[in-house]
């Protein structure tokens, strides 16, 4: 079971790593931030911000995949389309030269 699902759980590691170093170097960029104005960071504040940021990168990303997705759904349907339409010429052509030599044979 876990080999089955190792890609899964390396990637979710993977993630994980990634949300946790954006979130400690964010709160030390905002430590500075607010130093340099005189002031002190404040968690609550950085974690508003954090997360608005955080779900606004998401929902740019989600729709690139959304596009991505509905472009490439057209394009594998309209190239299984034209294979699908090819194999079926192809086909008839066969079945018309079997035909042909069936007919052939029994005439003999």
């Amino acid at each position: 079971m876990v080999k089955r699902s190792s890609a899964v759980l390396f990637a979710a590691t993977l993630a994980t790593i990634a949300v946790v170093c954006h979130m400690v170097f964010g709160w030390y960029a905002a430590v500075d931030e607010a130093a340099s104005h005189g002031e002190s960071a404040q968690v609550g504040v950085y974690l508003v911000q954090w997360a608005r940021d955080t779900f606004e990168n998401l929902q740019s990303e989600f729709w690139q995949l959304a596009v991505q997705f509905a472009l490439l759904a057209g394009l594998f349907k309209w190239a299984g389309v034209r294979a699908y339409e090819e194999d079926v010429e192809e086909v008839k052509a066969e079945l018309a030269e079997i035909k042909q030599l069936l007919a052939q044979s029994s005439g003999r």
